[in-house]
């Protein structure tokens, strides 16, 4: 992962931290455990991760797992251009 942009190595290093089985996937278990603990600052309801799950695509992947270059080419980590007004 060095060839990684700077942009994207915070992206890197977090999928690491939330890949708990090392599979260089995420699964929805793994994705629940974080975003809904209590340390999380603001943990997702049920409606909220499904609601989050849904929009990476993992309701509709038959393996409910999600790669890193998947997870990158989500439209949150798409360049947005500014309108000029």
């Amino acid at each position: 992962m060095g060839a990684d942009a700077p942009s994207l190595r915070p992206l890197a290093t977090t999928f690491q931290l939330f890949d708990t089985d090392e599979a260089g996937t995420l699964g929805i278990a793994e994705l629940r455990i974080v975003m809904q603990a209590d340390v999380s600052g603001m943990p997702l309801d049920d409606e909220e991760f499904d609601e989050m799950v849904a929009s990476f695509g993992l309701k509709d992947n038959p393996a409910g797992r999600i790669s890193i270059e998947q997870l990158r080419g989500h439209e949150c980590w798409q360049p947005k251009e500014l309108s000029q007004g």
